[in-house]
């Protein structure tokens, strides 16, 4: 799911046909290889791996779609029915899964897990989602989805302090959150001399 502000810098454009930028393809690519240190992938994984650029192309779409919606719907109203039809989807899908995928007998969660899992469903999902498409009212969806490159950081930080594990991150983790960090603070930054430069020009004309 990291590629998806790749994907999302060359579609964005291309839906709304506008012009792509350069710096933002290359910022997106930035905070790729920033994910990459952090997690030190093994590029050896086809099929997986495909599936997961196949999926970021998917959410660039769903982003890009979701700008287009939350011009004239509420953001409440969009993010209940995204999440109705995903529940259906993967009420309907279960038994799929274990019937021809997965070789692991169900397991109904404990009370402690349930109540993480409500956690996460409400704050962490649906307010977090609802949130981040009410943002794309004033932000393109590239930037969103420059930003949700944080969450990894940002979860294994709140997995120390939750779960008190006083394990020193790796040299990478630190080399790769500064390349993330750095993409999402240098997109405002370029995006406004970029507009600046194109307000000279226009002036000048």
């Amino acid at each position: 799911m990291s590629t998806t502000s790749f994907w999302t810098s060359i579609i964005e454009p291309l839906f709304f046909k506008k012009q792509i930028k350069l710096f933002e393809v290359l910022l997106s690519l930035l905070a790729l290889l920033g994910i990459l240190i952090v997690f030190n992938m093994e590029i050896q994984y086809f099929l997986g791996l495909s599936f997961a650029i196949l999926a970021a192309i998917l959410a660039a779409f769903f982003s890009i779609i979701n700008v287009s919606l939350i011009k004239s719907d509420d953001h409440f109203v969009i993010t209940f029915y995204e999440m109705v039809f995903a529940c259906l989807f993967t009420g309907i899908s279960l038994p799929f899964y274990f019937l021809y995928v997965s070789q692991e007998v169900f397991e109904w969660p404990t009370l402690e897990q349930a109540m993480w899992l409500l956690i996460l469903a409400s704050v962490c999902t649906v307010f977090a989602v609802s949130y981040s498409i009410k943002l794309m009212k004033r932000l393109s969806a590239f930037f969103v989805n420059l930003t949700i490159n944080l969450e990894p950081i940002y979860g294994i930080i709140l997995a120390l302090l939750v779960f008190g594990d006083s394990e020193k991150m790796s040299d990478g983790f630190y080399l790769g959150t500064g390349f993330i960090l750095s993409s999402v603070v240098l997109h405002p930054l370029l995006n406004r001399k970029r507009k600046r430069k194109a307000l000279e020009t226009e002036i000048l004309r």
